[in-house]
């Protein structure tokens, strides 16, 4: 079996949880959701959709992803309203996919992650999508409420502090 984690390098210190967190933000804007999945997630990471456990462990979490990279020949985010708590290592945000898909059609979905990190990694995921998330990403104030809905961290000036 090959190792689907990419390792820290031996005797290397693990990077400060917000340089981790850009790290996965920037990857993830790039359209490499594969990528952010194997540099970022823990072996044991729980991915949850609309409140579902979609996936449990990062085998499962490439496994569902495969259609959805099989789908785009084009994918790109933008990430809106960072909240961030550096002393609990868990970040919350807005990101609008935009695509073209095989069949040559726009996609436009907009998913609001909440995520918990331990020692460098995402231990656990969880992703809104759906109707109001999508209508919500042109309105800064349903946007900051729906990413602060779900939390206890505070919203901060235009949702976007890293506490």
């Amino acid at each position: 079996m090959t190792n689907i984690v990419r390792p820290f390098a031996s005797g290397a210190k693990a990077l400060p949880f917000r340089s981790r967190l850009d790290d996965y933000i920037v990857t993830l804007s790039r359209g490499d959701l594969a990528g952010a999945a194997r540099a970022h997630f823990a072996p044991d990471i729980r991915l949850y959709d609309n409140g579902a456990l979609a996936a449990d462990g990062l085998e499962a979490v490439l496994r569902k992803m495969m259609p959805v990279l099989r789908r785009f020949t084009m994918l790109r985010g933008t990430v809106d309203d960072l909240v961030c708590d550096r002393a609990r290592e868990m970040a919350e945000f807005a990101c609008r996919f935009d695509g073209v898909d095989v069949d040559g059609r726009m996609v436009r979905e907009t998913v609001i992650f909440r995520q918990s990190w331990r020692l460098g990694r995402i231990v656990e995921e969880r992703q809104e999508r759906g109707g109001r998330v999508d209508r919500a990403f042109g309105d800064d104030r349903l946007l900051r409420s729906l990413v602060s809905g779900a939390r206890a961290m505070p919203a901060g000036v235009g949702g976007r502090i890293c506490a």
